[in-house]
């Protein structure tokens, strides 16, 4: 079982997905949204591909406030189905955010 999250851990799990919302925000208004790559020169999401990515973050970090029970949902098995949909969402978004990407 999993420790309680503190005040703390809160506070920088906050810290970090509001830092990346407010990233793909400003990338998704501006059109043109940059996640810098390892060898690379990155890659630059622009139009559809921008904002499925600019929700990604979100959908996240609401996954995880089910998690550590901010948004209270009644009945752990609902709650577990609940933070693993909205988690695998996200990351499918930004797989979508991608493959868009790629496709233009």
């Amino acid at each position: 079982m999993p420790r309680p999250a503190t005040r703390t851990d809160e506070l920088v799990l906050a810290a970090i997905f509001g830092a990346a919302i407010l990233y793909c925000l400003y990338g998704a208004f501006t059109g043109d949204l940059w996640f810098p790559g390892r060898r690379g020169p990155g890659v630059h999401l622009r139009g559809e591909a921008a904002w499925l990515a600019t929700v990604a973050p979100v959908s996240i970090y609401a996954g995880l406030l089910v998690r550590i029970g901010r948004i209270p949902i009644r009945g752990d098995r609902l709650a577990l189905a609940a933070e693993i949909a909205l988690i695998a969402l996200g990351v499918g978004l930004l797989y979508g955010g991608a493959r868009l990407a790629g496709s233009s």
